[in-house]
């Protein structure tokens, strides 16, 4: 009895001390629950970090090389527009090289035109000198027409005279006959006077349509026939002064052939002189046609230049006008080159503190291993103390008294270790497919929080740097203005 109470006293010690053992396997169970869950907790955070670390890598990744493709872009597009604004600035240089050269030209039209005008006015000057020399001319002609119309009056009155003197002739003829009785030679005498005033009056007939200016003969004339007249009555009276009137007579008759001659002479040296004036008033009619003729083209020339002139100068007003709008181009060009550079800079930028984080995330994940290990211990070390606070249950709820039957025996039963191992194959077993039902859980969860995390990031907003590529994007792919 003493031993059953000391082995009873013994058990309960026992029990007690497992108790205690199980308030503090309890204890280290909780402690251990919590941190294997604050280790789970840690695990799972880590887990998703290290996706959402995985996926900003990768979106970060895709950024790069995005905005490296952009980078590239740019500079390409930086390129072109270097070589736009070269190709600009050379056509820029051609353009005012030919505006320089036109302007070449229109002050060579100008001083050619000034040319013109001095050549006008010289050609005006010696037209108008030439109108003033042919009015001259006219005024001469004008006044030597009178003095042939004077000369041609005074010829007709000659003609009178020398009608007048053809009667006093036939009158002299009938009293010669008279008188040839008195003296034949007389009458030989006065056949030839008769002749030579016949001549005379012919010659003076020729003279009439020649001569211009016979005032003065024409008078003397007129005195001479009047002396004849006087001589004639005088003749009639005495026959000694009809003598004397004859003598004078042939003398004057001679003295007229020499002067019809001279005034034929004269008459021919006018007619000379008209043709040459009628010639030079030709010349002069022609050279004031041909001046007009000249004037005429200098002033369709000068109109062409004009009209040359005004078109260049509309080409030169749209040449300013076109190298205005290149200005405004190259300088519009200007400033999207420096924004499209200060974008360069903001994406370098960008592109380093990605690169930075993506350092800074390498290094997280390389501790990623350290961490599933120490995960996978504190894992071992709770399904230890699950196992054995489950055991350590067991044993509570079904005490079995086999160190007393061992001794009272002398011998451990094999089937209690069996059974023994069989229970704790079977808690390994449930244990597994617990963790398994809770992996699958996770896995769920995992997968869930994974769409849920893509769904809210199709509707999240696009973020600075988002808008900032795509803006690029629009500029780069904008047409060329």
């Amino acid at each position: 009895m003493r031993e059953a109470a000391s082995s009873l006293a013994a058990l309960e010690q026992k029990v007690a001390a497992a108790e205690g053992a199980r308030r503090l396997l309890g204890a280290d169970l909780d402690k251990a629950r919590a941190r294997v869950a604050a280790a789970l907790a840690d695990t799972a955070r880590c887990r998703v970090q290290a996706r959402q670390t995985q996926r900003a890598l990768g979106d970060t990744q895709q950024q790069l090389q995005t905005r490296d493709r952009d980078v590239r872009s740019l500079e390409n597009s930086k390129g072109v527009v270097a070589k736009r604004l070269e190709r600009v600035t050379a056509e820029l240089r051609e353009q005012v090289e030919m505006v320089s050269k036109k302007n070449a030209y229109i002050r060579e039209l100008e001083r050619a035109l000034e040319a013109t005008r001095t050549d006008q006015e010289k050609v005006s000057l010696e037209g108008d000198s030439i109108r003033r020399a042919r009015d001259r001319l006219e005024a001469e002609l004008a006044a030597m027409r009178r003095r042939l119309e004077d000369e041609q009056e005074f010829a007709a009155g000659e003609r009178r005279a020398a009608e007048r003197c053809k009667r006093d002739l036939a009158e002299y003829r009938a009293h010669v006959t008279r008188l040839e009785l008195r003296q034949e030679a007389a009458d030989r005498h006065g056949v030839v006077l008769g002749r030579q005033t016949a001549a005379a009056v012919e010659r003076e007939s020729d003279v009439r349509n020649q001569v211009k200016a016979l005032t003065q003969l024409v008078e003397q004339l007129k005195e001479e026939v009047l002396k004849r007249e006087r001589e004639a009555t005088a003749e009639r009276r005495q026959r000694v002064a009809c003598e004397c009137a004859r003598a004078q007579l042939l003398a004057q008759g001679d003295a007229l052939q020499a002067e019809g001659e001279r005034r034929a002479a004269e008459a021919a040296e006018l007619r000379r002189q008209l043709r040459e004036r009628d010639q030079a008033a030709r010349e002069l009619a022609e050279d004031r046609d041909a001046e007009g003729k000249a004037k005429r083209a200098a002033l369709d020339e000068r109109d062409i230049i004009g009209a040359q002139l005004v078109r260049r100068n509309d080409e030169a007003l749209l040449l300013r006008r076109k190298v205005d709008l290149l200005e405004q181009s190259m300088l519009a060009g200007s400033r999207e080159l420096t924004s499209a550079q200060g974008a360069v800079r903001l994406l370098q930028l960008e592109v380093r503190k990605l690169r930075w984080e993506r350092s800074l995330l390498a290094r997280n994940i390389a501790g990623m291993p350290r961490l599933e290990r120490e995960l996978h211990r504190a894992v071992q070390d709770l399904t230890r103390s699950q196992h054995l606070a489950r055991a350590l249950e067991d044993e509570l709820h079904t005490p079995l008294n086999i160190h007393r039957w061992r001794r009272l025996e002398g011998s451990d039963p094999p089937h209690l270790q069996l059974l023994a191992k069989v229970r704790v194959l079977q808690r390994r077993v449930l244990a597994k497919t617990e963790q398994m039902v809770a992996q699958e859980a996770r896995v769920r969860e995992t997968e869930a929080l994974y769409l849920e995390l893509r769904k809210a990031s199709a509707r999240r907003p696009a973020d600075p740097t988002t808008v900032s590529l795509q803006a690029c994007r629009a500029w780069r792919l904008r047409p060329a203005g």
